[in-house]
């Protein structure tokens, strides 16, 4: 009788420790945090995010048949700015002209709809992917996108 009692337990137990765990992966996939971006930022830039580097606004999507998007909104210090905005100008990694845009994106760009893109620079990858960073006038303030 004993043994039944402590074998529910531990079954109840079994059971909570999988749904907590099945939330936790659910929530983080909706909701990733900023070392995702951090990733995304170097994905798209092919550099590591300056330290600088202060993510104010964030958004991602998955959908089912495999594609995500992401958009960060970023703010650095203007050496930062400047010194990203020089290497991306002299490495060419991100120079084709095409118009990429998202949801998530169109709600970056919302939220600093009174300042103006002084550069923006896309990619289109052969595998469907597509980079875009937008550098805004007032000298610190990047929007990043990642396409996949």
């Amino acid at each position: 009788m004993i043994l039944k009692r402590n074998a529910k337990k531990i079954v109840w137990l079994l059971i909570a420790i999988i749904a907590v765990v099945i939330f936790y992966v659910t929530y983080i996939s909706i909701y990733p945090g900023d070392s995702f971006y951090n990733q995304e930022f170097k994905e798209v830039t092919g550099l590591n995010l300056p330290n600088s580097a202060n993510i104010l606004y964030k958004e991602s999507s998955f959908a089912f048949n495999g594609e995500s998007c992401s958009a960060a909104l970023i703010e650095l210090n203007s050496k930062d700015y400047a010194s990203l905005l020089q290497e991306l100008k002299t490495n060419q990694k991100l120079n084709d002209t095409i118009v990429i845009g998202s949801s998530e994106l169109n709600n970056m760009e919302n939220k600093v709809r009174n300042k103006s893109i002084a550069y923006k620079f896309t990619k289109e990858l052969i595998t469907r992917k597509f980079y875009l960073i937008e550098f805004y006038d007032d000298n610190k303030t990047i929007i990043i996108e990642n396409i996949k």
